[in-house]
């Protein structure tokens, strides 16, 4: 009985206990190969999933950043108008204290003119004031709410690396694990089919060996010829897809 790999070319010759023992191997490491290339991709991929998992975060603290500063510049306007009230209240006290200096009619009704302008710009100054106090409050009660948001979302945040650490160190784990399963069922399959395997895995997407699925290839949906699908049922043979050259094998779809 013959071992029949890629294209029809025959190798050893093998019994059908060793050809099933063979197949089992080959099954098995595709398996293993399948989860090491997904647990990799996993640990490659954790610093992306991390700043796509802190995306979120950084957006509402970018808000309340915004927020921030709008009501500290708020709050800067504000204090500039009382200050600069208070300069108008001094003045405005100031031409008041000057009436017992006033000689002349002309001299006092000039004075009733720059206290009534005075009053004008402190009034207008003390309506600014309170635009701007309102202002400050919607502000901050605004900036509350970001801040409620953003401490939401980095606590999410943090939740959800802890959680993406946590799952690559068991993937590294399972990558130890798996490197030792590995290197026992290279082992146990025969020189040149390990070989083929390897070539196979490197040039077809790390899938070199898959079952057939609805009489066609599963690793290229072309359609397997029904002699090669009945020989592939009787388990006596490695044979391979005459189209993309993967390692085929039978597998029960009840």
């Amino acid at each position: 009985m013959q071992l029949n790999i890629g294209c029809g070319a025959n190798v050893h010759a093998f019994t059908e206990l060793r050809v099933l023992e063979t197949l089992r191997s080959l099954i098995e490491l595709q398996e293993i190969d399948s989860s090491l290339h997904t647990f990799n991709e996993k640990i490659t991929q954790l610093p992306m999933m991390i700043e796509k998992a802190k995306a979120s975060y950084e957006i509402a603290s970018q808000e309340a950043e915004k927020v921030r500063h709008l009501y500290e510049e708020t709050g800067k306007k504000r204090k500039d108008k009382e200050i600069h009230l208070e300069g108008q209240e001094g003045r405005l006290n100031k031409l008041k204290g000057r009436t017992s200096e006033i000689k002349t009619n002309k001299e006092y009704q000039t004075l009733l003119s720059e206290i009534e302008t005075a009053k004008q710009e402190k009034s207008k100054d003390e309506d600014m004031l309170l635009v701007l106090m309102e202002q400050q409050e919607g502000i901050k009660q605004e900036l509350g709410e970001k801040e409620k948001k953003l401490l939401q979302e980095k606590k999410h945040f943090e939740t959800e690396k802890k959680r993406l650490e946590e799952e690559v160190l068991q993937a590294e784990k399972e990558l130890e694990r798996l490197e030792k399963e590995r290197v026992a069922f290279l082992d146990q399959i025969p020189g040149d089919l390990k070989k083929e395997y390897l070539k196979i895995k490197s040039l077809r997407k790390n899938i070199a060996v898959v079952p057939i699925r609805s009489g066609t290839c599963a690793g290229c949906n072309i359609h397997i010829l029904p002699q090669m699908v009945a020989e592939l049922k009787k388990q006596e043979k490695v044979l391979s897809c005459l189209n993309c050259n993967r390692i085929l094998y039978w597998k029960d779809e009840k």
